[in-house]
């Protein structure tokens, strides 16, 4: 399995580019087939534990298991999206506040023989950072392009316990403490309800809300806490699919599960907004993405259509054609062909924001920021901006230039994203030129 640094990791996510690694450290695995506004977690499967670490543990591999989450990351293996722990919670508890997510004690029993050190407890320190800024970057990326989203957080419990003898228990246990009822309440309803239909062989199917775990974990907080759009679902999953007691594994049942649970999710995501995808064409470095005569023309008519909304009473209509004359499928098509060129697509296949860079006087001039009327004040100006600065970065350019419309919200925007004016040997009628500083 490959393995990428953080920095990779983010910057896959933010060119929406597919991939699976393990990162760098192993703390974890994560996998985006496609870019879908739902998520499968399972932070607690993982049960490795470092060498250095483990000869200090004073629980046997066996004890550990037990009150792990085994076979949760099977549950999620169908899903789009999935990030899964591969550390055991007892190196760090990744549903743990950071001050506290490396156990001292546990389930009544003293985790360690001889206490960590400052430096092996930074290690799996680190690893936790890493995890939640991946995670951070992977909502904002889903939140940009949808208006819900939704993190199925997956876990089981031991329910052959002296203190549970004579009770009730859930097969299923949804807990939703860190969820806005007055945002959510009709969604927990609705996923409360499919997950209640869900047939066990041999297993009575009781459905319960905040029953014996109320959802108060770090990992839902976190995100419910930074995100307005996203949902978490702690989701608690009765031990029936293996014996708590032996390690005991049944795979049918896991199988059962993980083939009712996949249901349930595509059901209950199946009316979430429609998605876009992300057309990155880069050609500054001898690559060849050809962009067809269909593609740009809906580009063209994008851009076009835009330019003559935008200049309505500023110019007279011979004008605006003239300049709109320049604006041709063929010129893009060239253009793209020594430059870089982003654009965004809805589901019906329509071209809804673009943008561009190209090569003038040996320096790179953004181009082509348009978005289309119906899709503005949604922050696509602002991801192909912060996209294509990256990338220039990454060559090494330290300025970046655009020649702006002199209208005054479009330079105030240029503005707030640090360009100022800049000087030109160029006659400019309609647009002034500015610069910004990449570094």
């Amino acid at each position: 399995m490959e393995k990428l640094k953080i920095d990779e990791i983010i910057e896959n996510i933010r060119n929406f580019k597919p991939f699976r690694c393990i990162s760098e450290s192993e703390g974890f695995y994560i996998e985006v087939e496609s870019y879908l506004p739902y998520i499968g977690g399972a932070i607690h499967s993982g049960h490795k534990l470092r060498k250095e670490i483990e000869s200090k543990c004073n629980l046997s591999e066996f004890e550990r298991w037990q009150e792990e989450d085994p076979y949760t990351d099977i549950f999620i293996k169908s899903l789009p999206i999935k990030i899964i722990g591969l550390d055991s919670r007892y190196e760090y508890d990744l549903n743990r506040d950071k001050e506290n997510c490396i156990y001292e004690d546990a389930w009544g029993k003293k985790v360690w023989s001889t206490e960590l050190t400052k430096k092996e407890k930074a290690l799996s320190l680190d690893k936790y950072d890493e995890f939640y800024l991946v995670v951070g970057e992977l909502i904002k990326t889903l939140e940009f392009m949808y208006e819900k989203v939704y993190v199925y957080d997956i876990h089981s419990y031991n329910y052959k316990r002296d203190s549970y003898a004579g009770r009730d228990l859930p097969l299923f246990n949804l807990g939703t403490t860190n969820l806005s009822k007055d945002k959510f309440s009709e969604d927990i309803e609705v996923f409360l309800n499919l997950l209640s239909k869900i047939k066990i062989e041999k297993h009575k199917n009781y459905t319960a809300e905040n029953d014996i775990f109320k959802g108060k974990g770090n990992f839902s907080k976190f995100i419910m806490k930074k995100f307005s759009k996203t949902a978490v679902y702690a989701l608690e999953i009765k031990k029936v699919f293996c014996d708590e007691n032996t390690g005991e594994s049944y795979k049918e049942i896991i199988d059962n599960i993980k083939e009712e649970l996949n249901k349930v999710i595509k059901i209950h995501i199946k009316d979430l907004q429609e998605g876009f995808s992300i057309h990155f064409l880069n050609n500054f470095c001898g690559n060849t993405n050809d962009l067809s005569y269909e593609e740009s023309k809906k580009i063209c008519d994008l851009v076009s259509e835009n330019f003559r909304k935008s200049n309505e009473g500023e110019y007279s209509k011979d004008e605006i054609e003239k300049l709109v004359s320049t604006r041709t499928p063929e010129a893009i098509i060239e253009r793209n062909k020594k430059g870089l060129l982003i654009y965004f697509k809805n589901k019906k296949d329509q071209v809804i924001a673009c943008g561009s860079v190209s090569m003038r006087d040996k320096n790179p001039e953004a181009k082509l920021l348009n978005v289309s009327k119906n899709y503005r004040g949604r922050g696509f100006a602002q991801k192909i901006c912060d996209l294509r600065e990256d990338f220039l970065r990454k060559l090494g350019f330290d300025r970046l230039y655009i020649e702006s419309l002199k209208f005054e919200n479009t330079i105030r925007f240029h503005t707030k994203r640090g360009f100022i004016f800049a000087e030109t040997d160029r006659p400019l009628k309609y647009s002034v030129y500015m610069c910004k500083k990449l570094f």
